[in-house]
Parts: structure tokens; sequence; C-alpha cells
């Protein structure tokens, strides 16, 4: 009976230390698999600002200054009219009438231009409107009048004196004369006296164009009559 005692002690002994064990084993494994909420919590991310709103960008000057297309028309007309009045007692007032309606209707010169820069648009017009003034045949009020067909010669050879040698020679210039003497401009020659004014300035305006001349690089006309 002794012995079957201590083996019954021995026994419970035993299944006392594998409960312990069981135990601690579970503790151990318990708090390797279950997170430390406490240590491991993060940081809250504070929430992304609201997108701001776009404001509208501001007008350039070009934009702030950009006038309704029927503006800009009457401002244009209006320039072309102002440059015509400079011309007044200058070019024969029919013709400058007809000149002012021309640009204002049928502009010589791009429209764009006055969009983009109203200055250089001015100086183009007037421009041709100087074009004019050397030629009495073509509206001119101070242009030289036609004088007999030796003196014409010679009064062009003066004028144009300044091209020799630079747009034309001097052998270019005599054939234009000779020339001069039947008005080629016209379909049937007309001999100088028949319409000396119209040969005349004829004959100048051939040599004006191909020697790209201007009433700036050629004033020889704005003092000798």
């Amino acid at each position: 009976m002794k012995r079957i005692y201590l083996i019954g002690i021995g026994v419970l002994l035993t299944v006392a230390v594998l409960c312990t064990g069981c135990k601690q084993y579970t503790e151990t494994e318990e708090s390797t698999l279950i997170p430390d909420l406490t240590d491991k919590q993060e940081t809250p991310v504070p929430a992304p600002d609201p997108p701001k709103r776009s404001e509208p960008e501001e007008m350039t000057s070009e934009q702030s200054e950009k006038l309704p297309p029927q503006v800009t028309h009457q401002n244009r007309r209006e320039a072309i009219a102002a440059v015509g009045k400079e011309y007044e007692g200058r070019i024969d007032s029919t013709v400058l009438t007809e000149m002012i309606a021309h640009e204002q209707g049928s502009p010589s010169i791009d429209f764009e231009l006055f969009e983009t820069d109203q200055q250089a648009y001015v100086t183009k017009v007037r421009a041709l409107f100087e074009d004019r003034l050397p030629f009495r045949s073509e509206g001119s009020l101070i242009g030289p009048k036609a004088p007999s067909y030796e003196k014409a010669c010679d009064y062009i050879r003066a004028e144009f004196a300044g091209c020799i040698g630079k747009k034309m020679d001097s052998e270019t210039l005599e054939e234009y004369l000779t020339l001069m003497k039947a008005d080629i401009a016209q379909q049937n020659a007309v001999p100088y006296e028949k319409n000396p004014q119209k040969a005349f300035d004829n004959c100048r305006r051939m040599i004006w164009d191909l020697c790209e001349c201007t009433t700036e690089n050629t004033p020889y006309f704005k003092t000798h009559k």
C-alpha cells in the first residue's frame, strides 16, 4: 500500500510539472503571437490639405488691350483719315478722298499690322500719301510742273544724280529720257508736247520706282519746282 501511495504522489507531481510547463509555453507563445497594441500603435497621419482653388490668370497687357474687331476696324479707319488730313493742301482733295476711302475699305497694308503695331501701320499709310507728292499727274499739288522737254531732261538728271552708279547707270537714265519724247506709258505713243505733265511724271515715276526712291532720300522736288 505504501508503494502504491508513493507511485500516486509521483504521478501527481509529474502532472503538476507538465501543467506548469504548458502554461508557461502558452503564455510565451501568446506574448509572441499577439502584438503589443500599445507599443505598435501608429502615429495618425494628418489628412491632406484640400486642393487650392486656381485663381484666374492675370491678363497680359496685350490681352487686356485687345479690342473687339468692330472697334479695331473703326480705330483703323480713323487713323487713316487722320493721316489723310495731314495732306490737305498738298494732294488734290478729290484724289485725297479717294485714297482715304481706298485704304479704309481695301487697304494696301496688311490689317494684322494695325492689331500688333498701330504706329508702324500709320507710318506705312503715311508713306503711301508721301509717294504721291512728287507727281502732279497723280494728284500732287506741290510736285514740279512739267517744263519743256529739254529742261525736263535737265531736271531729271539732277533729281536722280544720286542714283547713278548705285541703282542704275547713266546710259539707262538717258534711255528713259529718250523714251520720254513719246510717252511710253500710253498704248499709243504721245509726243511729249501733247501731254508734257503726264510724260514728265511717267518718266520720273519709272526711275523713282527703279531706284526705290522716297520723299526722304530723294527730296529734290521739294526745293526745285
